[in-house]
């Protein structure tokens, strides 16, 4: 293990705490020795956690905006941030030789441009799509802090206007396409959004799982480590997705 590699989580109010404990533990249970710190503006002392350290999350905002700072405030040299809903299922020590390589890492988007007439952005090309901001891995070069800087900004700004985007992701998308960033696309096996049809690559074996509810249950129930390629699909037979699936005769 690379010491100088962490884990780290923000979270606001004792619901979202509470969901970074669960992550925490499935990630030390496949990690024992993995340090994991956690920014947040609940108090945790004289309570049991996971964490190896707890530190005060200021300037609380309620939105996906809290999350940057603590990215750009890691105390490691190679970090991987991830949103309270992940659940680890393997370890992910080989992101630390990717970091050697690479800037930063990150799983596309379910959602290559997130719906809504907000995100859409003309100058980024549609084959340069939306990043999931609920994992990514990075190092601490200056170059990247400063790429992180500039989302909270930019982001932050976006939010003063009249219509505002829906998330985080569009603005990210926008500074990673402007920045001279090495940047590499994970396989889904890291970062499987148990709400959405998954594909998992032949020869992997899946890492995070990324949902809450029903859909990450069942998740833990029924993916596997199977050599060949397979598609799963955690929603309920109700939902949306499930019938436009049925529709198109998926599967």
């Amino acid at each position: 293990m690379d010491e100088s590699f962490g884990i780290i989580y923000s979270a606001t109010g004792k619901k979202y705490v509470s969901e970074a404990q669960v992550s925490a533990n499935s990630c030390k249970s496949v990690m024992p020795g993995i340090q994991i710190h956690i920014w947040t503006d609940v108090d945790l002392s004289g309570h049991d956690h996971p964490f190896d350290r707890v530190n005060k999350l200021d300037d609380v905002k309620n939105h996906f905006i809290d999350k940057i700072g603590p990215l750009y405030k890691t105390p490691f040299s190679k970090t991987l941030f991830v949103d309270t809903d992940t659940y680890f299922l393997k370890p992910v020590y080989d992101l630390i030789p990717l970091l050697d390589r690479f800037d930063l890492a990150y799983c596309h988007a379910p959602w290559r441009v997130c719906p809504g007439e907000n995100n859409v952005l003309e100058n980024v090309p549609r084959g340069f799509p939306e990043p999931n901001t609920g994992v990514i891995a990075f190092r601490s070069t200056q170059k990247v802090l400063d790429a992180l800087k500039k989302w909270e900004v930019q982001f932050a700004e976006e939010l003063k206007k009249e219509s505002p985007p829906d998330g985080d992701q569009s603005v990210l998308r926008s500074v990673l396409w402007s920045s001279d960033l090495n940047t590499t696309v994970l396989p889904p096996e890291y970062n499987i959004r148990t709400c959405f049809p998954v594909f998992i690559g032949g020869e992997s074996e899946p890492k995070i799982l990324h949902g809450r509810s029903a859909t990450l249950n069942k998740a833990k129930r029924v993916i596997n480590n199977k050599d060949g390629v397979r598609i799963y699909d955690f929603t309920p037979s109700n939902s949306l997705i499930s019938k436009v699936k049925r529709r198109l005769k998926f599967g």
